[in-house]
């Protein structure tokens, strides 16, 4: 008969992480595997006893709330794990050290899935986040990289950036179904998408505000309760080679594929799609400016692309076609330059000046045929374009030059 303490001693050694500490510099390895009520926890405060890198070796599914605060750490699930928030009301992983790696791990549930405190440095490759009551990941003052990786279910915000911070999505990173904004960035945030997709938003798909960055290429931003991309408060953006489609599904009162406010700027270049929105392809207003070329909008409920109080447009190389409103609308002190344009088959006009608004035309004439409205119209003398002698299409008696 086996006595209590070997008894003791061996559930003792089955709740205790497998370890194998490398001399000084190299990498220790510890096993943990949470089926056997083995933890994350206690294998993070073994390995404070060696100063050398940490890999913590993940299996099964283990119900904690994990911090971690030594630099050198990577949590990598074999071939993969999951980690489970044991309530709603705290993070679920907090980062609070450098050169952290998350690989391979599913994490559920918990106020905010992920939460990077002011690190430079953080990696996650291939981690589900999912199903949190608040943020999916959040990111203060640090820089984070999600590579391969999917957000989704969030309850509030997908993906939070703020105070500096930085976060790159890449290698078909996903931020899906959050009840909020899929992405913000505010207080100097910086957002980076490379072939990542942001969708089905409850609010916003992306917005960047209060001076913060975006940087968006060969992404898609679908099917969002709100605006596609908001961007606005002295931020700015570049998107190139993306797809803005499908937002406004929500009964909010804005449904844009992109909205720039607020002093805001933007860069749209190379093959971008931006079609059927609820509202309007491109709406520019409040002083804010947009720099779009190469880009299809089409197909949007509204205008495709509006510019009114004091916005600032320069256009070229786009095909306007197919908008349920006016092709391109400038009202209000709207300032637009326009080369090789094609724009037909709006609902409304061409071109519409209204309100003290100028329109520069350059190089080729732009066609303007085959709206329902004029080609181009002006809505009033204070509203004037440089060369009338530039449009192939009706142009109405009221536009003249400038005086």
């Amino acid at each position: 008969m086996r006595n209590l303490g070997t008894v003791a001693a061996t559930v003792l050694a089955a709740s205790m992480p497998v370890a194998f500490a490398g001399p000084p510099g190299q990498t220790s390895i510890f096993t943990v595997d949470c089926n056997r009520g083995q933890t994350i926890a206690s294998a993070l405060k073994r390995a404070d006893l060696f100063r050398s890198p940490l890999v913590v070796t993940v299996r099964g599914t283990c119900h904690e709330f994990v911090t971690i605060t030594r630099a050198n750490v990577t949590l990598r699930g074999d071939p993969s794990a999951e980690i489970v928030a044991p309530n709603q009301q705290g993070d679920l992983v907090t980062v609070s050290a450098d050169r952290v790696t998350l690989e391979n791990l599913t994490l559920t549930g918990g106020l905010t899935g992920l939460s990077q405190d002011h690190e430079p440095t953080f990696i996650a490759q291939n981690v589900v986040i999912q199903d949190t009551s608040g943020v999916g990941v959040r990111v203060r003052v640090g820089d984070a990289r999600l590579i391969g990786c999917t957000v989704q279910r969030s309850g509030g915000i997908g993906v939070s950036v703020v105070r500096g911070g930085s976060v790159i999505l890449s290698n078909g990173s996903q931020v899906l179904d959050s009840a909020g904004s899929g992405i913000s960035a505010a207080q100097h945030g910086v957002v980076s998408l490379a072939n990542s997709t942001v969708m089905r938003s409850g609010a916003e798909g992306i917005v960047i505000s209060e001076g913060s960055r975006g940087n968006i290429s060969a992404s898609v931003i679908k099917d969002n309760g709100a605006v596609g991309l908001n961007i606005g408060t002295s931020a700015s953006a570049s998107v190139i080679d993306t797809t803005i489609s499908g937002n406004g599904t929500g009964n909010g009162p804005q449904g844009d594929g992109v909205m720039l406010w607020g002093g805001a700027q933007a860069h749209i270049v190379g093959q971008n799609v931006i079609i059927d929105n609820r509202d309007e392809g491109i709406d520019v207003a409040g002083a804010a400016s947009a720099y779009i070329t190469g880009a299809r909008v089409a197909g949007n409920g509204g205008n495709g692309i509006l510019g009114y109080m004091g916005a600032n447009l320069v256009l070229g190389n786009l095909v306007i076609e197919n908008n349920g409103a006016v092709g391109v609308f400038c009202a209000a002190d709207c300032t637009a330059q326009m080369e090789n344009m094609s724009i037909h088959g709006n609902k409304g006009d061409g071109i519409n000046l209204s309100f003290d608004s100028t329109l520069m035309l350059i190089g080729a004439p732009i066609d303007l045929a085959g709206n329902v409205g004029w080609g181009l119209y002006c809505h009033d003398a204070e509203s004037s374009v440089n060369d009338t002698g530039l449009v192939t299409g009706t142009i109405s008696r009221t536009c003249t030059g400038f005086d």
